[in-house]
Parts: C-alpha cells; sequence; structure tokens
C-alpha cells in the first residue's frame, strides 16, 4: 500500500488494513518449509478485503433502505504548485555602465521590491545576480506558481521585463537541495 492504513468504518465494525510498509515482526524464512509469514499476510490481507467488501456491501442501501453515511469524506487535495526558474539577462544596451539612466535603475529597485514581497510572501523560493560585467552578468529567480501560465504572468509583470531593462526566459524546475 502506498498510503498509511486508514480505518474502515462499517456499521459498528472497525477493522484496520494491513500495513505492508511496516517491517514484519517473525524471523525471516530460512527454507520454504518453515513458516511462510509472507503467505499468511498475504491470506489475512485477501480475508480483510473480502470482508471490507461484503460489510460494505451490506451497507449499501437499497429503495427500501434510506442511506445514512456516517464517514467523512477526505477533504479535497489541492495540486502542489510547480515550481519555475526565470533567467534574467540585461538589455544590450545596458552593458555599458554609464548608459544607465535614472529612470533604469529606479526600475531595477522596483524589480528588487517586488521580488522581496513575493519572497516574504513565500512565492520566490530564491532570487539572485551574479556580480560580474553587464554583459556577462544574469539573474535567476526560483519561485512557485500554479502552472505555466501564471509563471508566465508572473514574469512578464516583473517591472525590469516590463520596461526592456531585462529579458527573461522562463523554464519548469524542480529544487532538489535547499540549505537549511
Amino acid at each position: 500500500m502506498d498510503t498509511p492504513p486508514a480505518l474502515l468504518r462499517t456499521r459498528s465494525l472497525v477493522i484496520e488494513p494491513w500495513s505492508f510498509s511496516s517491517p514484519c515482526s517473525l524471523p525471516p524464512c530460512t527454507s520454504p518449509a518453515s513458516h511462510s509469514h509472507s503467505a499468511l499476510r498475504t491470506l489475512l490481507a485477501l480475508a480483510a478485503l473480502t470482508f471490507t467488501a461484503r460489510a460494505q456491501a451490506a451497507d449499501t442501501p437499497t429503495a427500501s433502505t434510506p442511506s445514512v453515511s456516517t464517514a467523512t469524506a477526505p477533504a479535497p487535495r489541492t495540486a502542489p504548485k510547480k515550481q519555475f526558474l526565470i533567467i534574467l539577462r540585461l538589455a544590450p544596451r545596458l552593458h555599458d555602465d554609464t548608459a544607465w539612466t535614472d529612470a533604469d535603475k529606479a526600475t531595477v529597485s522596483a524589480h528588487f521590491q517586488r521580488l522581496k514581497a513575493a519572497t516574504d510572501a513565500g512565492q520566490v523560493i530564491l532570487a539572485g545576480r551574479t556580480p560580474e560585467a553587464g554583459d556577462k552578468t544574469m539573474g535567476l529567480v526560483v519561485f512557485t506558481a500554479d502552472d505555466e501560465a501564471a509563471a508566465r504572468a508572473f514574469m512578464l509583470g516583473d517591472p525590469c521585463i516590463a520596461a526592456g531593462v531585462m529579458f527573461g526566459e522562463l523554464r519548469p524546475f524542480s529544487l532538489a537541495h535547499l540549505r537549511k
């Protein structure tokens, strides 16, 4: 079973399904002639499933039996947010440090504040840049979004991309390790 065992309730009967993920407490089998606890485990699981199916069939309402449900429906699961990567590069006109205008600098400040707010809100996982010359520098933003359309909207809403100060490339991403 992939999920942890859950309690199955049928009228006044409570059954705990056998957990195949827990190690067996019996000593390991050394030969087929010794005890066969795996066969016993399988037999017990089949018996529990058969008994559960019969008990559930007995609980199935007929036309003359009103339906009464005592089970609580599981809460709907929301899909986990996906991770994306934006690779940012400066517009070629800004590779020369003397080409920066006050408007360009204000746009980068707004870009930084937006990423800080998104980080504080839990959407941005990490953001940063390389400290190289303009033509070699690049920025990275790893963040979460519901889907690619939402990720693209987040990228296009960046003040630097909207103003043409930077160009962004969106990629799906999967974070493997993060230092705590």
